[in-house]
Parts: C-alpha cells; sequence; structure tokens
C-alpha cells in the first residue's frame, strides 16, 4: 500500500513532527547540561522552548490563516460581477 493513498497518513506525520517537536528540545537541553549549579536549570531551558515553539506556532498559523481569509474573499469576489 503506497503512502500517498493512505487516509492515515496525514495523521502518522502529524504525530511524527509534534512528537518530535515535543521530545527532542527536553533531550538536547538535558543532553548538553553538565553537573554545575551554574547557569538556567533544564526544566526551565525546557520550559522556555516549548514557549518559544508555541509562540512559533501561533505566529505561522495566524499567517497561514490571513493568507486563507484573503484567498476566499478574492475567490468570492471574482465570482460575483458588480
Amino acid at each position: 500500500m503506497s503512502l500517498i493513498d493512505m487516509k492515515l497518513f496525514p495523521v502518522l506525520l502529524g504525530i511524527g513532527f509534534f512528537g518530535s517537536v515535543f521530545i527532542l528540545p527536553p533531550l538536547v537541553i538535558s543532553s548538553f547540561k553538565k553537573d554545575t549549579s551554574s547557569g538556567l536549570d533544564v526544566l526551565y531551558g525546557t520550559l522556555l522552548t516549548y514557549l518559544a515553539i508555541f509562540l512559533t506556532f501561533i505566529v505561522m498559523a495566524a499567517f497561514i490563516i490571513a493568507t486563507l481569509i484573503d484567498l476566499i474573499q478574492y475567490q468570492l469576489e471574482s465570482l460575483i460581477p458588480f
């Protein structure tokens, strides 16, 4: 069965993408963190990373939704001649 014909492919792709976005930052931050008391704690670094990810997703979603609304308005205006 081809991946393109699968109805489940977008779901699996989304799960894989969001899983990697939310699992990899804590692993990377904890791997770089040494046993020193100076610097940012692993938990705070992870929370700041998640905050940055959420803000990035919100900004991207706002741009995509605005573009879709403009496209729909343009298509509706081109259908009505007056």
